[in-house]
Parts: structure tokens; sequence; C-alpha cells
């Protein structure tokens, strides 16, 4: 899967599955990447079903356009959110499985 190979992509839904709501200025703060990266990114995640639009909201008191907001897809929130923690656990060590010594014929 071409989402999984690409750095960036993964940011952005680790940062979703952390945050659960985020703007665009959000996760370009956690990705350390610039905006018009994010855009692309969470465009072709929207596009593949992954990530959602959200309209702002105004608060009445902040001037201009609200910002939007994105989250995960509810269907795949669980598993995407289920996989970084899967990711972040580290593995233990295990021993290898003891040879038998060979046959003597």
């Amino acid at each position: 899967m071409t989402i999984l190979a690409d750095h960036v992509r993964l940011s952005v839904l680790r940062v979703l599955c952390d945050l659960h709501i985020a703007t665009t200025a959000e996760i370009c703060q956690h990705c350390h990447c610039s905006d018009p990266t994010v855009r692309r990114h969470l465009e072709a995640l929207e596009t593949l079903g992954l990530v959602r639009e959200w309209p702002g909201q105004r608060d009445g008191l902040t001037p201009g356009r609200p910002a939007k907001r994105f989250v995960l897809d509810a269907e795949a929130a669980d598993r995407v959110c289920a996989l970084f923690h899967l990711l972040s656990v580290p593995l233990s060590p295990t021993l290898a499985p003891e040879k038998a010594p060979p046959e003597v014929r």
C-alpha cells in the first residue's frame, strides 16, 4: 500500500489518532511539514476514505474564515489507531528454537 510507504501520510494519520480532530496548522506543527505538503497528503487520504473534513465553525470572536478540521473516518479510526499502538509496543526478543543435533546413520 502506498499509504504506508509515505512517512508524511503516516505522520498525518498518527496525529489524527492522537488528537482525534485537528486543523491543517495543528497537523503541520506535529508533522514538521509545510502547509502545502500536509494539504496534498490530506487530500490523498480523503480520496482513499481514511480522513474526513469537517467545516470550521465561527466562534463569533475570530475574524475571517474558520479553519477546516480533519478527523479519521469512523470505520478506519479503530484499525488505524490499533496499528499505531502495535507499532509503538517494543518487540520482545525471542530465543531461537534449539536445533536438534544431526542424525547419525
